[in-house]
């Protein structure tokens, strides 16, 4: 099963719902309200750096999905970049979040779990 998020910020196992959005050919820093499509194309012509609105503050973790934060450790979901070009483009993310995995697409898609590991930490793990 696949976890989605409803119209109310609700997670689910019972289904599946992500939404395409097209980027521009430019670095972007994403907003938590963008984070509900889960999956982002560009297709750039040099390269760009896409960057999470995550971070940890006063070990409140913010940007993700509602941008009130998450209470619960293990609380997740996913996001895809498709990179249409062959030009690097780098997931970047805030204070208190760590990428595992590598960061960097180029001219292919990758898919990354965001995932509170704690009151103070978020990993984003390449699948």
């Amino acid at each position: 099963m696949s976890t989605y998020i409803d119209g109310d910020d609700n997670f689910s196992t019972s289904g599946y719902l992500k939404t395409n959005t097209a980027l521009s050919d430019a670095s972007v820093t994403l907003t938590a309200p963008q984070l509900k499509a889960g999956e982002f194309t560009i297709t750039p012509t040099t390269a760009r750096t896409i960057t999470l609105p995550i971070a940890v503050t006063s070990g409140v973790v913010t940007g993700i999905l509602d941008n009130a934060g998450w209470t619960v450790d293990g609380q997740n979901y996913e996001i895809t970049i498709v990179n249409n070009a062959a030009f690097d483009v780098t997931l970047a993310v805030g204070t208190g979040a760590t990428i595992v995995g590598s960061a960097v697409i180029n001219n292919g898609s990758a898919t990354w779990r965001v995932r509170r590991s704690s009151g103070t930490t978020v990993n984003v793990v390449r699948l």
